[in-house]
């Protein structure tokens, strides 16, 4: 878990326990922006007060002291040239109240244009943080696993979709560096990329699609039936063909998911070819 989930990466179990709700949601945000392809800049910039966007510690020991300063790994070498160069390839993520119960998360990409290269993306703050009140490991598993009904996955997507890689392809964009292509598949409408996974030919290949980033391993679940039933229709024929041929009865896996099923079938096939070479 500690090798795979974003939040791991960036908080121990301990530090998640002390670390307040709210801070809890700025951590979320923080490895969304992470997961989707940033690259954290560190605290270089934070000496001044116009460009410090570090957050009061009230909302969390962590939270509080992250820097919040990201570009994409393509512009890393723009922090080793002049002031200029490295904060036209920086992004900051700011965080606001709006309201009683609202929080704002947003960036802007370029001060010229405020209105313009700005995004954001506005959260119910009480009901994400009860998504995020379990321990560290819960919640990992709930973002892997979409526990919790969808409310906690649909909170990660919205994070991803709408502000961390739209964020990403401008400020790649504006900095007239190509977005790495995992990147802009990413960046595609939900509906484009199940329509390009469904074309895939083996599920082994979707399911080393799933393993890119949480993303896509999100966006499979959710489209289980339309990425994986064909799949494992595919191969359960492949399998009654075979079992007919070895004079073995055929019965439907007892799994859930199609992902499941498919992964059932996928071992009944191999120990199917295991015990007819090694009789």
């Amino acid at each position: 878990m500690a090798d795979t989930s974003p939040l791991h990466r960036i908080i121990g179990a301990a530090m998640w326990d002390a670390e307040p709700l709210l801070g809890r949601l700025v951590i979320l945000a923080h490895a969304a922006f992470l997961d989707a392809g940033f690259v954290s800049t560190g605290a270089a910039n934070d000496d001044g007060a116009q460009s410090s966007v570090r957050l009061p510690r009230q909302v969390g020991a962590t939270a509080s002291a992250l820097s919040l300063r990201y570009t994409a790994p393509q512009l890393l070498h723009r922090h080793r040239q002049d002031a200029a160069a490295a904060a036209a390839a920086t992004v900051a993520l700011r965080v606001c109240a709006h309201g009683r119960r609202h929080v704002v998360f947003y960036v802007c990409v370029r001060f010229a244009n405020p209105w313009l290269d700005t995004y954001w993306i506005c959260l119910d703050a009480p009901a994400a943080a009860a998504l995020l009140a379990g321990g560290l490991d819960d919640t990992a598993r709930a973002l892997a696993r979409r526990e919790r009904g969808a409310r906690l996955a649909a909170l990660c997507s919205a994070l991803a979709d709408r502000l961390c890689r739209r964020v990403l392809v401008d400020l790649c964009a504006k900095n007239g560096v190509p977005v790495e292509p995992e990147h802009e598949l990413m960046s595609l409408p939900d509906d484009v990329k199940v329509s390009i996974l469904a074309r895939l030919a083996a599920g082994e290949d979707l399911a080393r699609v799933e393993c890119t980033c949480v993303g896509l391993n999100l966006l499979v679940a959710e489209h289980d039936s339309t990425l994986w039933k064909p799949m494992y229709t595919k191969l359960r024929s492949q399998l009654r063909r075979r079992l007919r041929f070895l004079g073995v009865s055929y019965g439907e896996p007892t799994a859930v998911s199609w992902k499941a099923r498919y992964v059932a079938v996928r071992r009944r096939m191999t120990c199917s070819w295991e015990k007819y070479y090694c009789r």
